[in-house]
Protein backbone atom coordinates (compact mmCIF):
# COMPACT_ATOMS: atom_id res chain seq x y z
CA UNK A 1 0.00 0.00 0.00
CA UNK A 2 2.75 2.43 0.66
CA UNK A 3 4.24 1.67 -2.58
CA UNK A 4 0.89 2.49 -4.16
CA UNK A 5 1.02 5.82 -2.39
CA UNK A 6 5.05 6.90 -3.45
CA UNK A 7 3.97 5.81 -6.65
CA UNK A 8 0.86 7.97 -6.94
CA UNK A 9 2.67 10.47 -5.07
CA UNK A 10 5.55 10.76 -7.74
CA UNK A 11 2.39 10.98 -10.72
CA UNK A 12 0.79 14.12 -8.62
CA UNK A 13 4.39 15.65 -8.91
CA UNK A 14 4.96 15.06 -12.25
CA UNK A 15 1.70 16.30 -13.70
CA UNK A 16 1.37 19.40 -11.62
CA UNK A 17 5.10 20.31 -13.26
CA UNK A 18 3.97 19.61 -16.52
CA UNK A 19 0.31 21.88 -16.36
CA UNK A 20 2.73 24.93 -15.41
CA UNK A 21 1.48 25.19 -11.78
CA UNK A 22 3.52 27.40 -10.20
CA UNK A 23 6.40 26.85 -12.57
CA UNK A 24 8.16 29.92 -13.09
CA UNK A 25 9.25 32.24 -10.23
CA UNK A 26 7.46 34.69 -8.51
CA UNK A 27 9.84 37.52 -9.49
CA UNK A 28 8.66 36.85 -13.33
CA UNK A 29 4.80 36.64 -12.94
CA UNK A 30 5.52 40.25 -11.08
CA UNK A 31 7.52 41.16 -14.11
CA UNK A 32 4.44 40.12 -16.09
CA UNK A 33 2.16 42.17 -14.51
CA UNK A 34 4.54 45.08 -14.26
CA UNK A 35 5.53 46.75 -17.81
CA UNK A 36 9.05 49.01 -17.34
CA UNK A 37 8.45 52.95 -17.90
CA UNK A 38 9.64 54.16 -21.00
CA UNK A 39 10.52 57.92 -21.76
CA UNK A 40 10.14 57.66 -25.63
CA UNK A 41 7.31 59.72 -27.10
CA UNK A 42 5.74 56.37 -29.05
CA UNK A 43 7.27 53.11 -28.77
CA UNK A 44 6.33 49.48 -29.24
CA UNK A 45 7.92 45.83 -28.74
CA UNK A 46 7.01 42.97 -31.18
CA UNK A 47 7.60 39.57 -32.33
CA UNK A 48 9.55 39.33 -35.01
CA UNK A 49 7.57 36.04 -36.09
CA UNK A 50 4.40 36.89 -36.28
CA UNK A 51 4.37 40.71 -34.92
CA UNK A 52 2.49 40.33 -31.65
CA UNK A 53 2.20 43.27 -29.39
CA UNK A 54 4.26 42.45 -26.77
CA UNK A 55 4.22 46.09 -25.28
CA UNK A 56 3.11 49.71 -26.58
CA UNK A 57 3.36 53.34 -25.61
CA UNK A 58 0.95 55.56 -27.86
CA UNK A 59 2.23 53.16 -30.62
CA UNK A 60 0.13 54.97 -33.26
CA UNK A 61 1.77 58.53 -31.96
CA UNK A 62 4.14 59.80 -35.13
CA UNK A 63 7.12 61.41 -34.27
CA UNK A 64 9.75 63.55 -36.44
CA UNK A 65 12.35 60.25 -36.84
CA UNK A 66 14.44 61.15 -39.47
CA UNK A 67 16.62 58.51 -40.81
CA UNK A 68 14.79 55.89 -39.80
CA UNK A 69 12.47 56.51 -42.49
CA UNK A 70 15.82 55.02 -44.70
CA UNK A 71 14.40 51.61 -43.58
CA UNK A 72 11.50 51.80 -45.76
CA UNK A 73 13.46 53.59 -48.69
CA UNK A 74 15.91 50.39 -48.62
CA UNK A 75 12.74 48.07 -47.96
CA UNK A 76 11.36 49.72 -51.48
CA UNK A 77 14.75 49.55 -53.36
CA UNK A 78 14.75 45.87 -52.55
CA UNK A 79 11.22 45.36 -53.83
CA UNK A 80 11.77 47.42 -56.93
CA UNK A 81 14.69 44.81 -57.42
CA UNK A 82 12.87 41.15 -56.75
CA UNK A 83 10.43 42.45 -59.27
CA UNK A 84 11.82 44.00 -62.22
CA UNK A 85 13.27 41.45 -64.83
CA UNK A 86 16.38 43.08 -65.81
CA UNK A 87 17.70 44.21 -62.59
CA UNK A 88 19.76 41.91 -60.07
CA UNK A 89 22.43 42.27 -57.63
CA UNK A 90 24.97 42.67 -59.99
CA UNK A 91 23.42 45.47 -61.67
CA UNK A 92 25.07 49.03 -61.53
CA UNK A 93 23.66 52.04 -60.57
CA UNK A 94 24.18 55.32 -62.00
CA UNK A 95 25.26 58.11 -59.71
CA UNK A 96 23.28 61.30 -60.89
CA UNK A 97 25.11 64.90 -60.29
CA UNK A 98 22.24 65.19 -57.36
CA UNK A 99 23.34 61.95 -55.65
CA UNK A 100 27.12 63.13 -56.06
CA UNK A 101 26.36 66.69 -54.22
CA UNK A 102 24.88 65.28 -51.34
CA UNK A 103 26.95 62.23 -51.33
CA UNK A 104 30.12 64.88 -50.50
CA UNK A 105 28.28 67.01 -47.77
CA UNK A 106 30.46 65.68 -44.71
CA UNK A 107 28.05 67.45 -42.47
CA UNK A 108 25.70 64.80 -42.68
CA UNK A 109 25.89 60.67 -42.47
CA UNK A 110 27.50 60.03 -45.93
CA UNK A 111 29.74 57.98 -47.85
CA UNK A 112 31.63 60.07 -51.08
CA UNK A 113 30.22 59.03 -54.09
CA UNK A 114 31.77 58.82 -57.51
CA UNK A 115 30.34 58.97 -61.06
CA UNK A 116 33.10 56.88 -62.96
CA UNK A 117 32.78 54.75 -60.79
CA UNK A 118 30.00 51.56 -60.42
CA UNK A 119 28.01 50.26 -57.30
CA UNK A 120 25.27 47.38 -56.47
CA UNK A 121 22.62 47.76 -54.41
CA UNK A 122 23.96 45.54 -51.98
CA UNK A 123 27.08 47.79 -51.44
CA UNK A 124 25.05 51.04 -51.17
CA UNK A 125 22.41 49.44 -49.15
CA UNK A 126 25.07 48.48 -46.30
CA UNK A 127 26.65 51.90 -46.37
CA UNK A 128 22.89 53.10 -45.39
CA UNK A 129 22.42 50.36 -42.85
CA UNK A 130 25.96 50.97 -41.33
CA UNK A 131 26.72 54.81 -42.18
CA UNK A 132 23.21 55.79 -42.88
CA UNK A 133 24.55 57.09 -46.04
CA UNK A 134 22.13 60.09 -47.31
CA UNK A 135 23.97 60.39 -50.70
CA UNK A 136 23.55 56.47 -51.36
CA UNK A 137 19.84 56.60 -50.51
CA UNK A 138 18.99 59.09 -53.01
CA UNK A 139 20.91 57.31 -55.31
CA UNK A 140 18.80 54.26 -55.19
CA UNK A 141 15.70 56.46 -55.28
CA UNK A 142 16.87 57.83 -58.40
CA UNK A 143 18.14 54.92 -60.33
CA UNK A 144 14.33 53.21 -58.98
CA UNK A 145 12.01 55.89 -59.90
CA UNK A 146 13.70 58.50 -62.14
CA UNK A 147 13.19 61.33 -58.93
CA UNK A 148 12.85 61.34 -55.59
CA UNK A 149 9.49 62.58 -55.69
CA UNK A 150 8.38 59.44 -57.43
CA UNK A 151 9.76 57.41 -54.67
CA UNK A 152 8.70 59.02 -52.33
CA UNK A 153 5.23 58.15 -53.66
CA UNK A 154 6.42 54.43 -53.75
CA UNK A 155 7.11 54.63 -50.17
CA UNK A 156 3.55 56.04 -49.36
CA UNK A 157 2.00 53.46 -51.02
CA UNK A 158 4.21 50.61 -49.52
CA UNK A 159 3.13 51.77 -46.33
CA UNK A 160 -0.53 52.30 -47.36
CA UNK A 161 -0.76 48.42 -48.50
CA UNK A 162 0.90 47.66 -44.63
CA UNK A 163 -2.21 49.28 -43.23
CA UNK A 164 -0.39 52.22 -41.95
CA UNK A 165 -2.21 55.66 -42.07
CA UNK A 166 0.23 57.00 -38.82
CA UNK A 167 3.15 59.15 -40.94
CA UNK A 168 4.43 62.15 -43.27
CA UNK A 169 7.12 61.63 -45.57
CA UNK A 170 8.72 64.28 -47.15
CA UNK A 171 11.52 62.58 -49.46
CA UNK A 172 13.44 59.48 -49.02
CA UNK A 173 16.62 60.19 -46.86
CA UNK A 174 14.99 60.99 -43.86
CA UNK A 175 17.04 64.69 -43.79
CA UNK A 176 14.89 68.20 -42.64
CA UNK A 177 12.47 69.39 -45.50
CA UNK A 178 13.92 73.19 -45.30
CA UNK A 179 17.52 72.71 -44.36
CA UNK A 180 18.95 71.92 -41.02
CA UNK A 181 16.25 73.06 -38.97
CA UNK A 182 13.42 72.01 -40.45
CA UNK A 183 11.20 69.30 -39.88
CA UNK A 184 11.33 65.63 -40.92
CA UNK A 185 9.56 62.18 -41.95
CA UNK A 186 6.90 61.31 -39.30
CA UNK A 187 6.29 58.05 -38.23
CA UNK A 188 4.96 56.33 -35.39
CA UNK A 189 6.24 53.01 -33.51
CA UNK A 190 4.26 50.83 -35.01
CA UNK A 191 5.03 52.91 -38.47
CA UNK A 192 8.44 52.20 -37.74
CA UNK A 193 8.29 48.15 -36.60
CA UNK A 194 6.35 47.58 -39.18
CA UNK A 195 8.96 48.59 -41.69
CA UNK A 196 11.54 46.76 -39.60
CA UNK A 197 9.14 43.49 -39.27
CA UNK A 198 8.96 43.12 -43.32
CA UNK A 199 12.38 44.42 -43.85
CA UNK A 200 13.51 41.54 -41.64
CA UNK A 201 11.19 38.78 -43.30
CA UNK A 202 11.54 39.33 -46.89
CA UNK A 203 15.02 40.84 -47.04
CA UNK A 204 17.11 39.32 -44.07
CA UNK A 205 20.74 40.01 -45.51
CA UNK A 206 19.75 43.80 -44.51
CA UNK A 207 20.40 42.37 -40.96
CA UNK A 208 23.95 41.11 -41.89
CA UNK A 209 24.84 44.82 -42.82
CA UNK A 210 23.33 46.86 -39.82
CA UNK A 211 24.59 44.38 -36.97
CA UNK A 212 28.17 45.21 -37.81
CA UNK A 213 30.08 47.17 -35.72
CA UNK A 214 32.50 48.28 -38.50
CA UNK A 215 32.89 47.87 -42.15
CA UNK A 216 33.98 49.41 -44.92
CA UNK A 217 33.01 51.25 -48.20
CA UNK A 218 34.32 49.88 -51.37
CA UNK A 219 37.04 47.70 -49.69
CA UNK A 220 39.49 46.39 -52.69
CA UNK A 221 39.48 49.99 -54.33
CA UNK A 222 41.37 53.31 -53.52
CA UNK A 223 38.00 54.83 -52.31
CA UNK A 224 38.07 52.80 -49.45
CA UNK A 225 36.62 54.25 -46.25
CA UNK A 226 35.68 53.03 -43.04
CA UNK A 227 31.64 52.97 -41.56
CA UNK A 228 31.08 52.74 -37.88
CA UNK A 229 27.55 52.15 -36.93
CA UNK A 230 25.68 54.63 -35.62
CA UNK A 231 23.48 52.51 -33.51
CA UNK A 232 25.72 52.00 -30.25
CA UNK A 233 24.00 48.72 -29.18
CA UNK A 234 25.32 46.63 -31.51
CA UNK A 235 27.89 44.52 -29.78
CA UNK A 236 31.59 46.72 -30.44
CA UNK A 237 29.80 49.92 -30.03
CA UNK A 238 29.63 52.16 -26.75
CA UNK A 239 26.46 51.01 -25.59
CA UNK A 240 27.02 47.57 -27.08
CA UNK A 241 24.33 44.90 -26.04
CA UNK A 242 24.63 41.09 -26.29
CA UNK A 243 22.11 40.23 -28.72
CA UNK A 244 21.21 43.15 -30.41
CA UNK A 245 21.48 42.52 -34.34
CA UNK A 246 20.57 46.21 -35.87
CA UNK A 247 18.58 48.13 -37.52
CA UNK A 248 19.13 51.77 -37.65
CA UNK A 249 19.11 55.18 -35.24
CA UNK A 250 17.74 58.19 -35.74
CA UNK A 251 17.54 62.10 -35.12
CA UNK A 252 15.40 65.16 -35.00
CA UNK A 253 15.90 68.84 -33.84
CA UNK A 254 12.33 68.72 -32.86
CA UNK A 255 12.00 64.93 -30.88
CA UNK A 256 15.05 64.03 -30.16
CA UNK A 257 16.89 60.60 -30.69
CA UNK A 258 15.01 57.29 -31.91
CA UNK A 259 15.97 53.68 -32.35
CA UNK A 260 14.69 50.81 -33.84
CA UNK A 261 16.38 47.48 -32.96
CA UNK A 262 16.02 44.02 -33.82
CA UNK A 263 17.53 41.44 -30.43
CA UNK A 264 17.48 38.18 -29.64
CA UNK A 265 15.40 37.43 -26.28
CA UNK A 266 16.14 33.70 -24.50
CA UNK A 267 13.31 31.92 -26.34
CA UNK A 268 12.48 34.48 -29.41
CA UNK A 269 13.29 37.31 -31.04
CA UNK A 270 11.51 41.12 -30.87
CA UNK A 271 11.86 44.23 -33.06
CA UNK A 272 11.29 47.20 -30.85
CA UNK A 273 11.02 50.71 -32.15
CA UNK A 274 11.60 53.81 -29.63
CA UNK A 275 10.80 56.98 -30.88
CA UNK A 276 11.25 60.73 -29.81
CA UNK A 277 13.84 60.64 -26.90
CA UNK A 278 16.42 62.63 -24.94
CA UNK A 279 19.77 62.15 -26.04
CA UNK A 280 21.19 58.07 -25.04
CA UNK A 281 17.54 57.38 -23.55
CA UNK A 282 16.62 55.90 -26.63
CA UNK A 283 19.76 53.04 -25.67
CA UNK A 284 18.46 52.64 -22.14
CA UNK A 285 14.58 52.49 -23.21
CA UNK A 286 15.44 49.77 -25.16
CA UNK A 287 17.45 47.74 -22.91
CA UNK A 288 14.88 47.86 -20.54
CA UNK A 289 12.17 46.54 -23.34
CA UNK A 290 14.59 43.47 -23.82
CA UNK A 291 15.11 42.81 -20.38
CA UNK A 292 11.38 43.03 -19.84
CA UNK A 293 10.65 40.29 -22.85
CA UNK A 294 13.10 37.77 -21.42
CA UNK A 295 11.44 37.99 -18.02
CA UNK A 296 7.86 38.44 -18.48
CA UNK A 297 7.44 36.36 -21.70
CA UNK A 298 7.94 32.92 -22.94
CA UNK A 299 8.02 31.35 -26.09
CA UNK A 300 5.77 28.09 -26.84
CA UNK A 301 5.81 25.94 -29.72
CA UNK A 302 2.22 24.66 -30.31
CA UNK A 303 2.67 22.92 -34.09
CA UNK A 304 5.20 20.99 -35.68
CA UNK A 305 5.08 21.25 -39.33
CA UNK A 306 3.76 17.71 -40.62
CA UNK A 307 1.56 17.23 -37.81
CA UNK A 308 -1.63 15.73 -38.09
CA UNK A 309 -4.82 18.68 -37.50
CA UNK A 310 -6.79 16.96 -34.63
CA UNK A 311 -8.51 19.72 -32.81
CA UNK A 312 -11.42 19.93 -36.08
CA UNK A 313 -13.32 16.72 -37.05
CA UNK A 314 -13.17 14.64 -39.77
CA UNK A 315 -13.44 17.09 -43.49
CA UNK A 316 -15.68 15.12 -45.74
CA UNK A 317 -14.79 14.59 -49.92
CA UNK A 318 -17.58 15.09 -52.47
CA UNK A 319 -16.98 12.83 -55.28
CA UNK A 320 -13.79 11.52 -54.14
CA UNK A 321 -12.03 8.20 -53.55
CA UNK A 322 -12.55 8.43 -50.24
CA UNK A 323 -14.69 9.51 -47.54
CA UNK A 324 -12.58 12.41 -45.72
CA UNK A 325 -9.57 13.91 -46.15
CA UNK A 326 -6.96 13.70 -43.51
CA UNK A 327 -5.37 17.07 -43.14
CA UNK A 328 -2.18 18.41 -42.02
CA UNK A 329 -0.02 21.44 -40.39
CA UNK A 330 2.03 23.27 -43.59
CA UNK A 331 4.33 24.92 -41.25
CA UNK A 332 5.90 24.86 -37.49
CA UNK A 333 4.09 28.09 -35.23
CA UNK A 334 5.04 29.11 -32.19
CA UNK A 335 2.99 32.13 -30.07
CA UNK A 336 5.07 33.86 -27.30
CA UNK A 337 2.56 34.46 -24.18
CA UNK A 338 3.36 36.06 -20.45
CA UNK A 339 4.90 34.22 -18.08
CA UNK A 340 1.59 33.64 -15.43
CA UNK A 341 1.59 30.90 -12.58
CA UNK A 342 -0.71 28.53 -14.36
CA UNK A 343 -0.44 28.16 -17.89
CA UNK A 344 -3.67 28.82 -20.49
CA UNK A 345 -5.56 26.38 -22.80
CA UNK A 346 -4.55 27.07 -26.31
CA UNK A 347 -7.69 27.23 -28.29
CA UNK A 348 -8.09 26.54 -31.99
CA UNK A 349 -10.10 27.61 -34.84
CA UNK A 350 -10.10 26.78 -38.31
CA UNK A 351 -10.93 29.55 -41.44
CA UNK A 352 -11.55 27.08 -44.44
CA UNK A 353 -10.32 28.60 -47.79
CA UNK A 354 -13.89 29.11 -49.93
CA UNK A 355 -11.83 28.66 -52.67
CA UNK A 356 -12.08 25.17 -52.09
CA UNK A 357 -14.80 23.81 -49.70
CA UNK A 358 -18.35 24.44 -51.15
CA UNK A 359 -21.03 25.54 -49.47
CA UNK A 360 -22.14 22.36 -47.27
CA UNK A 361 -18.79 22.20 -45.91
CA UNK A 362 -16.95 19.63 -47.79
CA UNK A 363 -13.95 19.44 -50.25
CA UNK A 364 -14.42 18.49 -54.13
CA UNK A 365 -12.50 16.14 -55.62
CA UNK A 366 -9.91 16.08 -56.66
CA UNK A 367 -7.38 18.06 -55.04
CA UNK A 368 -3.72 17.41 -54.60
CA UNK A 369 -1.52 16.49 -51.89
CA UNK A 370 -0.12 19.71 -49.90
CA UNK A 371 -2.68 21.98 -51.04
CA UNK A 372 -3.08 24.88 -48.62
CA UNK A 373 -7.18 24.30 -47.90
CA UNK A 374 -7.55 26.43 -44.84
CA UNK A 375 -5.89 28.73 -41.92
CA UNK A 376 -5.74 27.32 -37.96
CA UNK A 377 -5.85 30.39 -35.56
CA UNK A 378 -3.88 29.60 -32.61
CA UNK A 379 -4.42 31.22 -29.39
CA UNK A 380 -4.20 31.25 -26.13
CA UNK A 381 -7.48 30.98 -23.54
CA UNK A 382 -8.25 34.14 -21.85
CA UNK A 383 -5.70 36.04 -22.64
CA UNK A 384 -5.87 39.60 -25.06
CA UNK A 385 -3.43 39.71 -28.32
CA UNK A 386 -2.77 42.10 -30.62
CA UNK A 387 -0.60 42.16 -33.85
CA UNK A 388 0.43 45.09 -36.42
CA UNK A 389 -1.99 45.29 -39.16
CA UNK A 390 0.02 43.42 -41.48
CA UNK A 391 1.48 40.50 -39.10
CA UNK A 392 1.35 37.35 -39.82
CA UNK A 393 -1.06 36.58 -36.56
CA UNK A 394 -0.92 33.35 -35.17
CA UNK A 395 -2.17 31.33 -38.23
CA UNK A 396 -0.71 28.31 -39.72
CA UNK A 397 -1.60 26.60 -42.85
CA UNK A 398 -3.87 23.56 -42.94
CA UNK A 399 -2.79 21.22 -45.88
CA UNK A 400 -4.38 18.22 -47.23
CA UNK A 401 -2.11 15.20 -46.18
CA UNK A 402 -2.74 12.99 -49.56
CA UNK A 403 -4.09 13.15 -52.55
CA UNK A 404 -7.85 12.47 -53.29
CA UNK A 405 -8.63 11.36 -56.63
CA UNK A 406 -11.94 12.01 -57.92
CA UNK A 407 -14.29 9.10 -57.27
CA UNK A 408 -16.33 6.17 -59.09
CA UNK A 409 -20.15 5.80 -58.88
CA UNK A 410 -20.12 2.69 -56.55
CA UNK A 411 -16.86 4.28 -54.00
CA UNK A 412 -19.00 7.62 -54.24
CA UNK A 413 -22.06 5.77 -53.29
CA UNK A 414 -20.18 4.03 -50.49
CA UNK A 415 -18.85 7.31 -48.97
CA UNK A 416 -21.98 8.88 -49.10
CA UNK A 417 -23.74 6.03 -47.17
CA UNK A 418 -21.00 5.43 -44.78
CA UNK A 419 -21.41 9.62 -43.81
CA UNK A 420 -25.22 8.93 -43.15
CA UNK A 421 -24.29 6.00 -40.90
CA UNK A 422 -21.80 7.53 -38.98
CA UNK A 423 -24.21 11.01 -38.69
CA UNK A 424 -26.67 8.58 -37.42
CA UNK A 425 -24.15 7.53 -34.66
CA UNK A 426 -22.99 10.84 -33.45
CA UNK A 427 -26.63 12.25 -33.06
CA UNK A 428 -27.71 8.88 -31.44
CA UNK A 429 -24.42 9.70 -28.74
CA UNK A 430 -25.69 13.25 -28.51
CA UNK A 431 -28.81 12.10 -27.35
CA UNK A 432 -27.82 10.12 -24.44
CA UNK A 433 -24.92 12.67 -23.47
CA UNK A 434 -27.37 15.17 -23.34
CA UNK A 435 -30.17 12.98 -22.03
CA UNK A 436 -27.72 11.85 -18.96
CA UNK A 437 -26.22 14.96 -18.35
Amino acid sequence: MKQIKRILLRWLVVCCFMSGFNFYPAKSIEAALNPPQISGQSVVMIDRVNGQILYQKDRKQSVEAGSISKLLAVYVAYKAFREHEAWNENTYIDISDRAYELSQDYDISNVPLRQDMNYTIDELVESIAVGLANGSTLALAEFIAGDEASYVKLMEQQLDDWGIQDYELFNCTGLPRDGESGPTNRLSAEAAATIAYHLVQDFPRFTEYSKQAKSYFKPKSSDRIEMLNYNYLIPGRPEGYEGVKGLMPGFSEQDGTSLVTLSECDEFEVIIAVLGTEDTARYQDTVRLIEYANSAYRSERVIEAGQMVTQIGKVDIEGGDKADAPLQYAADLEIVMPIVDTLPRIKYQFNPDSNYFNESGSLTAPIEQGTEVGQMHICADGLTTEFIPSGASNNVSVALQETISEGGVISQFLNRLGRTISDINESIRHFFVNLFN
